[in-house]
């Protein structure tokens, strides 16, 4: 199959159904603890970006774009999600706001707030990344010598702001991205016309894994690359098999409305399961957590995305999202 085969409907809905797919297994790894998902979960969604990057921009538009769409949702959700304890603190019951703690964000975030780092190293990766290629710094060695300063920043003894000492690493899978759209198609029109032998390499290639996922995992809130360059190009070979599995199930109508819609909602799912977890943690069984942590989120989504101003306030976006 010639990738001009492939239908613009199912080249756009594809990438949707892998977000909703990526946020799930966030959530199932919340949910479980399992590393398996680790190997992955992560690693995808800057793969994602880095191949929804089309040209490069103006530094300064690009910095005021993505401030509104990741910053203003970012600390949008960081208020409503401390609102608990702010009131507790404005009704005279003791305890104390760490505001310093929230503002310098990253590994210093946790329990309710533990993902909300992912968000702060998008956005700096990514202006970052526009910036090297509006100046024409986007050679291979350039990339390369990010990439190896990922494992130095590995030696900084303590946690930077924003947790910007992951910056270097989420801007190499940002670059894998990017670079993958020249080739991704034809990738794709390959494993078509090789589809069986294909589909048993991918499947006895993730079952094999699975027994070494906690060697293998990457946790990069922490600093984990897992092992050196044999922990990437797993997660990459990973990320492009359930690529081609959205791309080759988006023929079908149900599976695309499931992943497309998590997809759509994956940030609302992503601010949302762990303040939603803290209260189903220890009190049901791991397949509960994850269907209520969904299913709520989803709920809120569909409350934001009626609203202009909740869009603009908590999706960084004025226009429906649908």
């Amino acid at each position: 199959m010639k990738s001009s085969s492939v239908s613009t409907e199912r080249r756009i809905a594809w990438i949707d159904m892998l977000k909703g797919i990526g946020i799930l297994c966030v959530v199932l790894g919340h949910s479980t603890g399992d590393r398996y998902v680790y190997l992955f979960h992560m690693p995808l969604f800057y793969i994602l970006s880095g191949y929804m990057i089309k040209q490069p921009i103006k530094p300064s538009a690009y910095i005021s774009k993505s401030t509104i769409r990741l910053l203003i949702p970012y600390f949008s959700f960081l208020f409503l999600i401390s609102l608990p304890e702010i009131l507790h603190f404005l009704t005279n019951r003791g305890g104390n706001i760490p505001i310093l703690q929230k503002l310098y964000g990253g590994y210093y975030l946790q329990g309710r707030f533990a993902v909300f780092w992912f968000i702060t190293v998008l956005y700096v990766s990514l202006n970052l990344f526009n910036l090297i290629l509006w100046n024409k710094w986007s050679s291979a060695w350039i990339f390369c010598l990010i990439f190896i300063s990922s494992y130095i920043f590995i030696l900084v003894p303590y946690p930077l702001p924003w947790n910007i000492q992951t910056v270097p690493f989420a801007i190499s899978y940002i670059w894998i991205g990017f670079i993958a759209k020249d080739y991704w198609w034809k990738l794709v029109a390959f494993i078509d016309s090789h589809k069986l032998s294909a589909s048993i390499t991918m499947i006895v290639s993730f079952i094999a894994i699975f027994p070494y996922r906690n060697s293998l995992y990457i946790d990069m809130k922490y600093s984990n690359y897992g092992i050196p360059l044999l922990s990437v190009i797993i997660s990459i070979y990973m990320t492009c098999c359930l690529s081609y599995f959205c791309i080759y199930i988006s023929r079908y109508k149900l599976p695309v409305t499931i992943f497309s819609l998590l997809g759509m909602a994956s940030m609302i799912i992503m601010y949302l399961h762990q303040p939603i977890r803290s209260y189903f943690t220890d009190r049901y069984p791991a397949l509960i957590d994850i269907i209520s942590c969904t299913a709520i989120s989803l709920v809120v989504f569909f409350v934001i995305n009626r609203y202009s101003i909740f869009r603009m306030i908590f999706l960084g976006n004025r226009k429906n999202i649908n």
